[in-house]
């Protein structure tokens, strides 16, 4: 009986060996095998029809994650809808040297604002009704960038009175036809979109970011007449 037993556990000792060996070996083996690479996202694709060869290292605008939201990109142009009319008309989008000309008055401008303005350069909402305040106002139109200074929607000219009012340089994105006019300016390290009251000289809070005020705008609740559809185009 003291023999049997002693080779019982002599046995399983080396059979309990035998196993961690082989499983071992198996997870060696394993380990060694060539893992496949991961196929790229989307936006990294070169983008063969719009004749783009470079491969970004970084997704686009529309494809980031915007913190604190749940939204994967920005509202596009559109989305919105814009058209052209009076001193309005359609303008490709601002040239390096336009954004440069700016930001050597105000520093480097949010990315999500340039972005947008390089698909769409001024224009009217057809989304224009910004639901702030205890009205709301219709915000005119969006301002344009080419750096000409030809009328008051040009971005510079119409920053020029803002900027002197409150003592610091602010950009001008957006007039509500009172003469007050929708301005980013920093905020800390942030640009906010501020609602600029030419009477009174004071500033109220619209939006943390540009992106968030182009999520803010709605339908006119009350239209009185409906866009010339000759001069609107669908935006791209």
């Amino acid at each position: 009986r003291v023999v049997k037993k002693a080779t019982q556990r002599v046995v399983k000792k080396a059979t309990q060996r035998v196993v961690k060996k082989a499983t071992q070996r198996v997870v060696k083996r394993a380990t060694r095998q060539v893992i496949p690479t991961p196929l790229p996202p989307p936006w990294v694709e070169a983008e063969v029809d719009e004749g783009i060869s470079t491969r970004p290292t970084t997704p686009p605008l529309a494809a980031r994650q915007i913190p604190g939201t749940e939204s994967v990109s920005p509202r596009r142009a559109s989305d919105i809808g814009f058209a052209y009319g009076g001193l309005l008309r359609e303008r490709p989008g601002p040239t390096p040297e336009q954004w440069a000309r700016i930001e050597a008055r105000v520093g480097a401008l949010p990315e999500d604002y340039k972005a947008f303005l390089e698909i769409q350069n001024g224009g009217t909402p057809r989304l224009p009704y910004l639901p702030i305040a205890e009205d709301g106002f219709l915000v005119e139109c969006l301002n344009y960038v080419d750096g000409a200074g030809e009328d008051i929607y040009d971005v510079e000219r119409a920053s020029v009175r803002p900027s002197e009012d409150l003592g610091e340089e602010v950009v001008a994105i957006a007039p509500d036809g009172s003469g007050d006019q929708l301005i980013l300016r920093r905020v800390d390290s942030d640009w906010r979109v501020q609602w600029w009251r030419h009477d009174e000289g004071t500033t109220e809070d619209v939006a943390m970011s540009f992106s968030d005020l182009l999520d803010l705008l709605e339908a006119d609740p009350n239209p009185e007449s409906e866009f010339d559809e000759e001069q609107s185009r669908p935006s791209p």
